[in-house]
């Protein structure tokens, strides 16, 4: 079983700033042969503002092999409480017409690979709720029947640590 993880590729067919780093990720990722590839946020330059970099981005990703997940950064929705580009409804549906689901559970053999918008947090938005997409119900670990058995656990986030307001740390 072969799972890659790639991050911040900043596309836009736009801003090129970066578009010279995708062929060579793609077909090293071609190379890897996964059975799944998790991008873990920015996949865009503008993607949270800008249609057009949302669905070229969301293109170039799906075309990768395998089963390909993702979940979005700051670039791609926006921030919980920034000023300028928050998370917003109108955000959030961008990246789940082009992308897909913000969150996601993916079983590969004794696996279980838990991905979540964690731009949400914070964000006083209704999905970020439990009663919001759900997306907290339906994370809980499997007990019934149709259950694999035990799954090894492990966490990772991506999302950087907000300073505390009092102590600014």
């Amino acid at each position: 079983m072969r799972v890659l993880q790639i991050s911040d590729t900043h596309l836009s067919p736009g801003k090129r700033h970066f578009v010279a780093n995708w062929a060579p990720l793609r077909d090293w990722i071609v190379r890897q042969k996964p059975d799944v590839t998790i991008h873990t946020g920015d996949l865009t330059v503008d993607g949270a503002d800008v249609d057009d970099d949302m669905r070229h981005c969301a293109e170039l990703l799906h075309a990768l092999p395998a089963t390909v997940l993702a979940v979005p950064g700051n670039h791609d929705v926006g921030e919980a409480g920034h000023a300028r580009q928050p998370v917003d409804a109108l955000r959030l549906d961008r990246w789940r017409r082009h992308v897909g689901h913000d969150w996601w559970l993916h079983d590969i053999g004794p696996w279980r690979l838990i991905g979540f918008d964690s731009m949400l947090l914070g964000s006083g938005d209704a999905d970020e709720r439990p009663s919001g997409n759900g997306c907290t119900r339906r994370m809980r670990p499997r007990t019934d029947a149709g259950s694999r058995g035990s799954r090894t656990g492990r966490y990772s986030s991506t999302r950087r640590a907000s300073p505390t307001p009092a102590t600014g740390r």
